[in-house]
């Protein structure tokens, strides 16, 4: 049999001890999921019929039992400015803006009430 020209395994130049952790960790997600389809598929999972994952469950946990836990601290207000009050002072300036351009030309007579918008007739 020929032999490939082309080993991608070895195209990102990675060691032995590497890729051999690589395998095992790939080993371990297919005995992980094998392991959780013949779970979710037993017909005899009994009265609740959930399969109970405990990774789930921590971040659910965390996700309900967040909001005691917070603290404002220089960072959190950093964030919390730049996503929601920063973008909405800058939309409302360029709509000031251009509402005020707007404004100014029309009061000069450089738009015609055909060309403008918003008008009633």
């Amino acid at each position: 049999m020929a032999q490939k020209a082309w080993d991608p395994w070895k195209m990102y130049d990675v060691t032995p001890k590497d890729m051999q952790a690589m395998k095992e960790r790939a080993q371990m997600r297919a005995a992980l999921k094998e392991e959780w389809q013949k779970k979710i598929t037993n017909p005899h999972r009994g009265i609740g019929g959930y399969v109970f994952d405990p990774q789930l469950q921590r971040f659910y946990s965390m996700r309900v039992t967040g909001f005691p836990y917070f603290r404002i601290t220089l960072k959190s207000t950093l964030i919390g400015l730049n996503l929601v009050v920063l973008p909405m002072a800058i939309l409302g300036y360029f709509v000031h803006r251009e509402r005020e351009d707007r404004e100014t030309k029309i009061r000069n007579g450089e738009i015609m009430y055909k060309d403008r918008r918003n008008k009633f007739a």
